[in-house]
């Protein structure tokens, strides 16, 4: 499922799997297309995120500088379910320009996973 944020020139692209006997894989898969930016990044910042109340596990990764997707994540109930987001933003990155966008999207985004819940 993708959300668009046409005013934005950007989506936030969302995939979901299942899991089965790959939570390490689609963990390091995640972390490598995170790691991919890092040649335009001026640095990546690994935030996990652990709500065990409502079994939401995974990391959130801030990418810093002038890369095309700031901002990806993944979260897992480490038995059943994978969902993975990434934020692009078709436009020439430039951290000056995007980062009140950025924030207004990052908060969302916060939201988002705050209020997560599997069913």
């Amino acid at each position: 499922m993708n959300l668009d944020f046409p005013e934005f020139k950007g989506t936030l692209y969302l995939s979901y799997k299942q899991v089965n006997n790959n939570l390490t894989q689609f963990t390091e898969d995640s972390r490598n297309l995170s790691m991919k930016h890092i040649t335009r990044a001026s640095g990546i910042e690994e935030l996990p995120v652990f709500i065990p109340t409502k079994k939401i596990y995974g990391t959130y990764y801030s990418v810093k500088g002038s890369a095309a997707s700031p901002l990806q994540f993944y979260l897992t109930d480490s038995s059943k379910h994978f969902i993975r987001g990434a934020l692009y933003f078709y436009a020439s990155p430039q951290p000056d320009s995007i980062a009140p966008v950025l924030d207004f999207i990052s908060r969302d985004i916060d939201h988002l996973i705050e209020t997560f819940n599997w069913k």
